[in-house]
């Protein structure tokens, strides 16, 4: 049997293959534990110090070199396996990293196919290489192992490849490396206790990522959440979904639309977006980015688009996340209104409606009215006083015939109108 440890480097990233390429059947696994035999007098590894390492293969790039009962040998195709432990210790990381050499696998299952004692089950992936090695490491011949062991219990299910590896509860596994002259003889042994192994992390997949809002059954301007709904984990990790951003296709204020602003808010990672579009546009599309993290290090980043049609079962032309969604409204606005100048806008509503937002710089008397094309008041949506700020009303026009309309603000300082149509 193998000395039970065989390790060599120095803070040590020690890499018997590149990273892992994109095949379709990776599986890979994580593995923490600590130095227990530094391996030579003068190492610069102490007794005690951390590791962690990755190792992975592709169970659709490998062939079976031999086969007895009880014993299943693999051999990786090229780059289609490897094993990495980083060790830390108090002169720093060193990194053992080398082309990918000789690598095999070995699992013994002798609890399935042994019929007397003594039962063994066994788990090992190792390599042979010859090159970049840390200076106090670097010897003509290095090897390394990773061992996972019991004599009490069977840990694996076969011989196959196996896709859900732990620590067996009555065992043991190691990390060994060791280096020589040749493969008969060795100069030194190193050895890592290994304390977890697991799978490894899979961070979310936001790929499918779609967005809602509650269903729209009027323009009312309000601000509405917006959920976020088929990001998956492929570990079962919970997943937490912040909202990082909200932009549009149509300008904060525009012609046809309210000027109320910001026309989404982002509180703690939710977003929520105001259910209005330009009454002269094709539609509004929003685009609400977000990161999505599973709390295991593993996170995804996605955006959604929802849409608020210009009229309800039209589709909306996406024209581009060109404006922030979030910002207030352009200082022109607001500036405006602070030198006294109200401000108006109009956009549609509830069909054959319109809607009328107003600002006021000062509180004061307001009248709001419309007017047929001869410059008839045909009716009167506000009249009295109002606070400072922003005002929203609503006008509907069933009664009217289509065509073109004027309303008019009037305060104690101005005098504001605007053209609309019904239709």
């Amino acid at each position: 049997m193998r000395s039970p440890f065989k390790l060599s480097f120095f803070s040590l990233s020690l890499i018997c293959a590149a990273s892992a390429p994109a095949f379709s059947e990776v599986i890979r696994y994580e593995f923490t534990g600590s130095v227990v035999s530094p391996g030579v007098t003068g190492s610069p590894l102490h007794a005690g110090d951390r590791f962690q390492g990755t190792f992975f293969f592709d169970t659709d790039r490998v062939y079976v070199r031999y086969l007895i009962d009880g014993l299943k040998v693999y051999d990786p195709l090229f780059g289609s396996a490897g094993l990495e432990v980083n060790i830390s210790t108090a002169n720093g990381i060193f990194t053992f990293a080398n082309v990918p050499g000789y690598l095999a696998i070995e699992l013994w299952d002798h609890f399935s196919y042994n019929g007397t004692p003594p039962f063994w089950d066994r788990f090992t992936i190792y390599c042979t290489e010859f090159t970049r090695f840390p200076t106090f490491f670097r010897r003509p011949f290095v090897e390394l192992y990773l061992d996972v062991n019991s004599y009490q219990e069977s840990f694996l299910e076969s011989l196959d490849l196996p896709r859900h590896l732990s620590l067996p509860g009555q065992g043991f596994a190691y990390v060994s490396a060791s280096g020589g002259p040749n493969i008969q003889t060795r100069d030194y042994y190193v050895g890592l206790s290994v304390d977890h192994l697991a799978l490894a992390n899979q961070p979310p997949d936001c790929s499918a990522a779609v967005g809602r809002i509650p269903p729209i059954t009027a323009l009312s301007g309000g601000l509405v959440p917006v959920t976020i709904e088929g990001v998956t984990d492929p570990d079962g990790d919970p997943v937490t979904i912040a909202v990082t951003g909200v932009s549009q296709d149509e300008p904060v204020v525009d012609v046809g639309a309210r000027p109320t602003c910001p026309d989404a808010t982002i509180d703690e990672g939710a977003a929520k977006i105001r259910v209005e579009r330009s009454g002269t546009g094709n539609g509004r599309v929003y685009r609400v980015a977000f990161t999505a993290s599973d709390g295991r290090g593993g996170t995804c980043d996605g955006a959604v688009t929802v849409p608020v049609p210009h009229d309800p079962y039209q589709a909306c032309v996406d024209d581009g996340p060109a404006y922030d969604s979030t910002r207030p409204c352009p200082s022109t606005t607001l500036a405006a209104a602070r030198e006294g100048t109200a401000v108006l806008g109009v956009a549609p509503s509830h069909g054959r409606g319109a809607a009328f937002d107003f600002t006021l710089a000062d509180a004061g008397e307001v009248a709001l009215t419309v007017h047929d094309v001869a410059g008839r008041a045909i009716a009167t949506i506000a009249r009295g006083r109002y606070d400072t700020g922003t005002h929203h009303l609503e006008w509907r026009a069933e009664e009217q015939p289509p065509g073109i309309y004027f309303v008019r603000l009037r305060t104690p300082s101005t005098s504001i109108v605007r053209r609309f149509a019904v239709l």
